[in-house]
């Protein structure tokens, strides 16, 4: 009977991953390559993926130019660059499946190390998913910011994108079951077997996703600390903890070396900032008014009235049900001693993700068993918790996430197919396994172009590669410079005087290099517009996202403009613009370049 609970968990991911691929087929327009690409859900990660497939491990996509090492945390590209190595772009369907059902089943270990009871346990699972797929229907048909953001932090917890949570969640979760027996291995002086799995996870957690890395090594300092006794303390113990430090330590120097050695100017693209006193000071009173603010506290008195009826009325469950709890102090407390023993902050919204998650998991933990006790004392439990019940809230959610997933496709249909009509383009012209040089503003033409094999793009996703910002800057100006553009034309095409959020080009290129919020700007604020200066203002230190280029960084690129001189071994063979994604200035005036194929959103040129 147990190991049908696995079936069952098995079934669920062979299904609902099974679904948007049926539909690709069915759909007749798509091919294979472009098709992985989008259901990637994030083609970002890809070149990542191909570089370290060939042992790069610093990828400039660009023949004879070298660089540092990348900054991007490997360990979580590792296992799908090596089965990329050998079976293509098919591992990353392999993979997706593989660590799909990996996840399920750790994630059902966890609920029943919480019940110890398998059908209960499975019963908190499908809930827990028909919610997720509740709030995925939701988050289409309402205009809600409640159900959109509820949705998102579902799917970053439970989703399949890669790399996170797809690898991620495996290791959140896997931490978690181990962390739900650090008490009782705590009073048996710790089992060498569990020190070594626990000090694996979290190196590997530190190498992939080092947020939920600084909070579970605060997690188990606080149960530590709430648990331990003078006659828990021995010389066992500490050769435990000088066990765990030598495990660690296998991940924490690649870590180390990476941060050293890898390019500066890519910890900045991707958002590192140094944070002074006064910043941190800011930074810490700005997440303390959140926290105590009327949108907010409530869910945190609400947990802590939760933490006493679990502790009173749940007595069964409730050493395991504190373990959330403290996850949800510790997810606070870490933040804001992180704050004010780092010299810089990265993305450090992923913290205020994990709360908000932490507080989502704690309450359906709490709401879930409350309700199961109560009911069980009534005649409305088989309603809810029957074999019967189950099975018909199992296929609920199974049509649910069917529906979410063809409305989905729908609405990536067109973009797919656009992507299919280019990679047939590139076999049927035999662009592959070239040294020619691609110039896009497209992530999907850049992948499919190193999907075939071709070796150089002359500019790339700031985020995948390892170059100088100053490198960056040369390619790109040095190309639209021998496209034809004039100075006015540049002028126009980087919005020099208007200021804006996000610009789609400028964002490909430099990441969170231009991040602009009340906490940091790239530049003095008054080189920003009086409209954005406000905006700026009033934008939270955690929105990263925040991307506006000020007005003495466009001059400073007008002036290496004006002063390029073009370097032919640096220009385009092929370029491939989506003409969706780029300023209506962007235009190829240079008679050397020919329109060879176009479709309703790519334009190819070829010199």
């Amino acid at each position: 009977m147990k190991k049908n609970y696995y079936l069952y968990l098995t079934f669920v991911s062979l299904f609902t991953l099974s679904i948007k691929w049926v539909l690709l087929i069915l759909d007749g327009e798509t091919n294979l390559n472009s098709s992985v690409l989008f259901n990637l859900e994030d083609t970002q990660y890809f070149p990542i993926v191909y570089s370290l497939a060939e042992f790069n491990f610093s990828p400039t996509y660009l023949d004879n130019i070298e660089s540092k090492i990348i900054g991007f945390p490997i360990l979580g590209a590792f296992i799908h660059a090596i089965f990329f190595k050998f079976i293509g772009v098919y591992s990353f369907i392999f993979l997706e499946y593989i660590f799909q059902i990996i996840f399920l089943i750790i994630l059902f270990r966890v609920i029943l190390n919480i019940f110890e009871d398998y059908k209960k346990s499975f019963y908190f699972l499908i809930y827990l998913l028909l919610t997720y797929s509740l709030l995925g229907i939701l988050s289409i048909y309402q205009d809600s910011y409640i159900f959109k953001n509820l949705y998102h932090l579902f799917d970053n917890n439970f989703g399949t994108r890669y790399p996170r949570p797809l690898i991620t969640g495996v290791l959140v979760f896997s931490a978690l079951y181990l962390i739900l027996d650090f008490k009782k291995q705590l009073f048996k002086s710790f089992e060498n077997n569990y020190v070594i799995k626990i000090s694996i996870i979290l190196g590997l957690l530190l190498n992939t996703f080092f947020y939920y890395f600084i909070i579970f090594s605060f997690l188990l300092s606080l149960i530590f600390l709430i648990n331990i006794n003078k006659n828990l303390i021995s010389k066992i113990l500490f050769k435990k903890l000088s066990l765990f430090v030598l495990v660690f330590l296998v991940f924490l120097i690649p870590f180390l070396f990476q941060n050293i050695y890898s390019e500066p100017d890519y910890s900045i693209r991707i958002g590192l900032i140094e944070i002074s006193n006064e910043k941190k000071l800011f930074l810490i009173t700005y997440l303390l008014k959140k926290l105590l603010s009327l949108k907010f506290f409530p869910f945190l008195l609400f947990a802590s009235l939760s933490f006493y009826y679990s502790n009173n009325y749940l007595r069964k469950y409730t050493e395991k049900l504190n373990i959330f709890f403290y996850l949800i102090i510790s997810s606070i407390l870490s933040t804001i001693i992180f704050i004010i023993l780092s010299p810089g902050i990265i993305s450090i919204y992923h913290f205020a993700d994990i709360i908000l998650f932490s507080l989502v998991l704690y309450f359906s933990l709490i709401f879930f068993t409350a309700t199961y006790k109560f009911l069980n004392k009534t005649k409305f439990f088989n309603i809810f918790f029957s074999d019967s019940a189950i099975i018909i809230f199992f296929f609920i959610f199974l049509m649910l996430d069917g529906f979410y997933a063809v409305n989905n496709f729908k609405e990536k249909r067109e973009l797919i197919n656009e992507a299919a009509k280019l990679e047939n383009f590139l076999a049927d012209k035999n662009i592959n396994n070239t040294n020619l040089k691609l110039f896009s503003n497209d992530r999907i033409a850049s992948n499919l172009w190193l999907l075939n094999d071709n070796s150089n793009l002359l500019i790339s996703d700031g985020f995948t590669n390892s170059l100088k910002n100053s490198q960056i800057e040369y390619n790109y100006i040095n190309n639209l410079k021998h496209f034809g553009f004039s100075e006015k034309k540049f002028k126009n095409f980087i919005s020099f005087g208007k200021s804006e959020v996000r610009n789609n080009f400028f964002l490909t290129l430099f990441i969170y290099r231009y991040q602009a919020n009340s906490l940091y700007t790239y530049s003095d604020k008054k080189y920003y517009t009086p409209y954005f200066q406000d905006v700026i203002i009033n934008t939270s230190p955690f929105r990263a996202q925040n991307q506006i280029m000020p007005e003495d960084e466009k001059k400073r690129l007008l002036d290496l403009f004006t002063n390029h001189e073009v370097d032919s071994n640096l220009t385009a063979d092929y370029i491939i613009i989506n003409y969706s994604l780029i300023s209506e200035y962007f235009e190829i005036l240079n008679n050397d370049y020919t329109e060879i194929f176009s479709t309703k959103k790519y334009k190819v040129y070829s010199r």
